[in-house]
């Protein structure tokens, strides 16, 4: 029994390490289309709605992709517990497919159609940032847990385990708020700093 369950939580840890690595991924691609797509620009200065779109879309995916990481480190799977309840996973399958949905929108508008894509764009913004919220009220719910059941337990091994998740827990809040706060810094920087050939420079921070 022992085994199995340290097989499944193996396997459960694969899946979250494949689920980061598709995030990484995805960002590596938006910034390889982007640059592509400005370095065109540069060269020939004609817009093609094809590069937009492939590096709009993809960016989408991207951002996506990291409000599900962090949803899922903050309701602690695989930190605390080793699977999430049936509901959380649904308000998770719910909340990416919404996001997705606005982002296609915004794309299709913001390229093809020219226009509506400013609504869509506030639309999928509230829906992450509910989703942030779930994220910070989560993770302080966990470290407040960890915090108690730390001071109740015994000395002993099982205690020493509860320490490094602690501290993951609030290394992880500290990032998540930091995460936060960058689209403030991106947003300076696209006013006052960052030229309009170099873009891509302002989506690495994001």
């Amino acid at each position: 029994a022992l085994a199995a369950a340290t097989a499944a939580g193996r396997r459960g840890a694969t899946k979250l390490h494949g689920l980061i690595f598709a995030t990484l991924l995805a960002k590596s691609l938006t910034l390889f289309l982007l640059a592509f797509d400005m370095e065109m620009l540069s060269r020939t200065g004609e817009t093609a709605v094809w590069r937009q779109v492939a590096w709009q879309a993809w960016r989408q995916v991207h951002q996506t992709l990291e409000v599900v990481v962090f949803f899922v480190l903050g309701m602690g799977w695989k930190v605390i517990r080793p699977d999430l309840r049936p509901p959380e996973w649904a308000f998770a399958s719910g909340m990416c497919g919404l996001s997705l949905a606005l982002g296609a929108a915004q794309v299709a508008c913001g390229t093809a159609a020219d226009g509506g894509a400013q609504t869509y764009m506030f639309t999928q913004f509230s829906v992450n940032s509910f989703c942030y919220l779930v994220v910070i009220v989560a993770t302080n719910f966990n470290v407040l847990a960890l915090t108690r059941r730390i001071a109740e337990a015994e000395a002993g091994p099982a205690v020493g385990a509860l320490y490094p998740k602690y501290r993951a827990y609030l290394w992880f809040r500290a990032c998540f708020l930091f995460f936060v706060l960058v689209p403030m810094v991106a947003n300076y920087m696209a006013v006052y700093v960052v030229n309009w050939n170099r873009t891509w420079v302002n989506i690495v921070v994001r």
